[in-house]
């Protein structure tokens, strides 16, 4: 039996994004994605569910940032996308599709996604080379056909309304963040990406290329890009971008290993969960950050509870995590390191803060 949901301001409960994750199948098979570990692959949540939640949602306080179809999923693969985009942009919330773009050899499903406007589109290109695409994303030999159809998706989305942004995979991992890294055994990202700027460099020389020579809408000055790469950190959410055309964007994305929810050395004490998303997996469950999955940290299946009353029980449970008080096992897994000596240099960290 359908569960009918009530109304629900998310930002009471600490979040200014949703996450649904209306079905859960991939194509790709990434070192970096914990979907390839996932238990609950095949699960689609219904059309009833999907538009129930969206109807569910109250942004009369202006906080939710937007509605996101994706988890650790590929959402074209879901035909009803394009619908849940449209219904979601009709009630009001601005929608942001991540797709890996293996799905862009297919011209219709270019058009319907952009025509069906959302917001934002952000593009999980992440490695730029046949050896990388290969090792890191699991596909054998389609490396030159994906960067193609990647191509002309964005020059047919020069035509659209969506912001898009071109995420490249990077771990910074150069100067003294790389002999911090080591020597204390923290957090390296993950090693199936870039270990650098300068490792990338070429490759996105050549995509930009690609695109010149395809539209003179990108209207970019590749002479900068090297400057560009130099200013950048590790704050993905400060960096305005490399702007290639009026309404796209290319940015260098800092990883984190995908597996660390499983097998990092936990922290002993808390820290501060900075995670504002709130994700909802295709089986129903409903779980607390971006990274989660499967039976990981799930307050509750809105299946059978609504969304409201599940966020109300576990308010406290939230508030916790958000304030870095009685953490469970796996969120300090999260906040840890990848040695147990990372760890602790952690947790000295976290309690002088």
């Amino acid at each position: 039996m359908l569960v009918k949901q009530k109304k629900v301001d998310l930002s009471l409960y600490g979040y200014s994004i949703l996450q649904i994750e209306t079905k859960s199948v991939c194509n790709m098979n990434c070192l970096f994605c914990a979907y390839g570990s996932r238990k609950d692959k095949g699960r689609t949540l219904s059309r009833e569910d999907v538009l129930g939640l969206i109807d569910s949602l109250d942004n009369s306080s202006g906080r939710l940032k937007y509605v996101c179809f994706s988890h650790f999923n590929e959402p074209l693969l879901d035909e009803r996308i394009y619908d849940f985009i449209e219904y979601a942009r009709k009630k009001g919330f601005p929608v942001l599709i991540i797709t890996n773009g293996l799905l862009f050899k297919d011209k219709e499903i270019v058009s319907r996604l952009i025509d069906s406007g959302p917001e934002f589109i952000k593009l999980s290109l992440q490695v730029l080379n046949e050896s990388l695409f290969k090792s890191s994303r699991g596909i054998n030999g389609q490396f030159t056909e994906y960067k193609s159809n990647v191509v002309n998706f964005l020059k047919s989305s020069l035509d659209g309304s969506s912001q898009v942004t071109v995420d490249i995979a990077c771990n910074f991992l150069s100067g003294f963040r790389n002999f911090k890294t080591k020597i204390f055994g923290l957090e390296r990202g993950d090693p199936s990406v870039y270990p650098d700027t300068d490792s990338l460099k070429d490759d996105i020389k050549v995509f930009l290329n690609d695109l010149k020579k395809i539209d003179l809408r990108f209207s970019f000055d590749l002479n900068k890009i090297d400057n560009y790469l130099k200013s950048l950190n590790q704050n993905y959410a400060l960096d305005q971008g490399f702007v290639l055309a009026g309404n796209i964007i290319l940015k260098i994305k800092p990883f984190i290993y995908g597996m660390r929810l499983r097998e990092f050395y936990p922290l002993k004490t808390g820290s501060k969960c900075p995670n504002e998303i709130l994700g909802i997996l295709a089986g129903g469950e409903v779980v607390p950050c971006c990274l989660a999955y499967g039976d990981m940290l799930t307050m509750g299946n809105i299946k059978n509870e609504a969304l409201d009353d599940i966020l109300e029980k576990n308010k406290v449970w939230i508030d916790n995590l958000h304030k870095g008080r009685n953490l469970p096992l796996t969120c300090r897994r999260c906040l840890g390191a990848p040695t147990k000596r990372g760890a602790i240099v952690k947790g000295l960290k976290a309690r002088v803060k």
